[in-house]
């Protein structure tokens, strides 16, 4: 999403606004039903000018048939901006893939000390559960913390997981990047 105010291109990325979410519905019945198959909001959304991927786990009942898409932005928020959706793909995912879809703490940089807690969400895009979910996080391009998620993940399912190993201390604004190894998917710097 960019800005709509004086636009000129590429823009000027904005985040979604509190309230704000892009819906993916999908359709097996040549669009008579629709299915709630994704939501996209400011906790999961990435500010970029640049084009982001965000893929949508395709159910196995809908697998080999047709299907129809349905993309619904509603803002509540206020801000001014286009919405741009482009390369709009539906294809049968890998039985592996999955990927670190949120950082849910820290939440800053701020009086972080060596017990703070890291914890990512991950999510099953693939169509196999996995188990022993290599997973990551660095700091200011620091060494790798490596740990596993024994799972098992099921396709379409999130996971919660906290990192054993606590933050080094950090009182200033931090890159905290994190990751999964399987299908070298890996959130943005933040």
């Amino acid at each position: 999403m960019t800005a709509w105010s004086g636009w000129t291109w590429p823009g000027t990325a904005v985040p979604l606004g509190a309230g704000d979410t892009i819906k993916i519905f999908l359709s097996s019945d040549c669009g008579i039903s629709y299915t709630l198959a994704d939501i996209i909001t400011s906790s999961n959304h990435v500010a970029s000018n640049s084009y982001a991927r965000f893929t949508v786990p395709l159910p196995s009942s809908m697998a080999g048939g047709f299907v129809k898409a349905r993309i619904n932005f509603k803002q509540v928020s206020g801000i001014d901006v286009y919405f741009d959706v482009d390369n709009f793909q539906i294809v049968q995912p890998p039985a592996v893939d999955m990927g670190v879809v949120a950082i849910t703490s820290p939440n800053d940089g701020c009086g972080l000390s060596a017990s703070s807690v890291v914890s990512v969400r991950v999510r099953n895009f693939g169509t196999a559960a996995q188990s022993n979910i290599p997973v990551f996080y660095s700091i200011n391009g620091g060494n790798a913390i490596n740990e596993v998620i024994p799972g098992p993940v099921n396709p379409g399912d999130t996971l919660t997981y906290s990192f054993a190993h606590g933050q080094p201390r950090c009182r200033r604004t931090i890159q905290f990047c994190c990751g999964n190894r399987l299908a070298k998917r890996w959130r943005p710097c933040q």
